[in-house]
């Protein structure tokens, strides 16, 4: 249900009372607890409950749209006062963004860790390579071994810059009865969460190879070479081709130590024609083992689902982008994506709100300026924690 003017003209007694940094704060604290829902907003309502007396305001401004004559925002004590609308409009616009960017269905969230930066054209990212074993049996009296650390590196791409701004002018004001708008102004974030998606999901299938350790740049899926995490002839038909790919991988070894590495989570990714096998395997819930049937007394063996009791396998993810990176129907990943793939911002996504009595309004009627953006790099960090496996 659309919010009560009412209930705006509290906001603005609100805003006149406390200020609009803890009116912001209320309904910050409104939205997370489901209080009130962006989807009851109106503009047109909005702007009658949080101007004074915005609904004389607003026929006074149709009336001049309807007529020659002109009309100016003015009483008898001044200019009308939009400040509350500005402040408390922002703030749902901002939270409809957030809701936008981070939609249930984008895969990106769950694919990458997220890390703040200050670095704007790159920057190199130094670890600390592990000692590897080094202790050894120490006789009474004899000195310890002196081991030493090995230095590596990640350098990391520049970061960009996306985003759009939406004007809002007197008219859609007017206009405006049913709050879609407000789901029009933020549903430009839908827009820049899809762009992350793709941008996440071309490093995770390969499309995309930025990563370069200390300064040799190797593409993500290898067959030979400083590793191979692509497993050939593994088409994904049971839990015998996930156990496949991740004995592949945990032959791998960490490259200062030469131990072997610990894969960690696995979370497969695949194109829409693997939804009904991935599922089918993890959620099998008995397997059946023959052991031999060309004899007379076959043996047969029952067990649960292997990778689902063993927690090896976690969860399933589907993208259609998947497909049109491969062009295959059969291609999958999967690995602990979160170690492998980082989403540095300089930035996150951020709503801003152009000040009021701007040019722009006062040329071109334009009453609200929101600007979306966000500046950031996806970067591949460590290609050894994921796998690729083709038919």
């Amino acid at each position: 249900m659309v919010m009560l003017r009412e209930a705006y003209q509290d906001l603005r007694r609100m805003t006149e009372d406390v200020g609009p940094a803890r009116t912001k704060d209320f309904l910050d604290n409104a939205f997370r607890k489901g209080h009130i829902k962006t989807s009851d907003f109106s503009i047109r309502e909005a702007f009658e409950g949080l101007v004074p007396e915005g609904d004389k305001v607003l026929r006074a401004m149709e009336r001049r749209k309807q007529s020659t004559g002109g009309y100016t925002l003015k009483e008898a004590s001044g200019a009308v006062d939009t400040s509350a609308f500005s402040n408390i409009t922002g703030q749902f616009l901002f939270t409809m963004t957030r809701e936008k960017f981070e939609l249930p269905e984008f895969l990106w969230p769950k694919l990458c860790n997220q890390q703040q930066t200050v670095f704007l054209d790159g920057e190199r990212i130094p670890g600390i390579g592990g000692i590897g074993d080094k202790s050894e049996d120490i006789m009474e009296g004899d000195e310890y071994p002196m081991v030493g650390v090995n230095e590596e590196y990640v350098d990391r791409g520049k970061a960009r810059k996306y985003g759009h701004i939406v004007p809002v002018s007197k008219e859609i004001i007017i206009a405006d009865r049913t709050g879609l708008l407000m789901q029009f102004c933020s549903a430009g974030a839908t827009w820049l969460g899809l762009n992350c998606e793709k941008r996440v999901l071309a490093l995770a299938t390969g499309v995309v190879n930025n990563y370069k350790r200390n300064g040799t740049a190797t593409n993500t899926f290898l067959t030979s070479g400083a590793y191979v995490n692509t497993v050939s002839t593994n088409a994904l038909y049971d839990w015998t081709n996930v156990q496949t790919a991740r004995l592949a991988q945990r032959a791998l070894t960490d490259p200062n130590t030469g131990e072997y590495i610990n894969p960690g989570n696995c979370d497969v990714l695949i194109p829409p024609a693997l939804e009904g096998t991935a599922y089918r395997v993890k959620t099998a819930t008995q397997v059946e083992h023959v052991d031999n049937t060309a004899a007379a007394t076959t043996i047969r063996t029952f067990s649960g689902n292997p990778v689902s009791l063993a927690g090896v396998l976690n969860n399933v993810y589907l993208s259609q982008y998947v497909k049109a990176a491969t062009s295959s129907d059969s291609t999958w990943f999967g690995g602990d994506w979160k170690k492998a793939i980082t989403r540095f911002y300089v930035w996150d996504i951020t709503t801003e709100q152009a000040p009021n009595n701007s040019e722009a309004e006062f040329t071109r009627d334009i009453q609200l300026r929101f600007k979306t953006s966000m500046m950031d790099q996806i970067q591949m960090m460590e290609p050894r924690y994921l796998f690729k496996c083709t038919a």
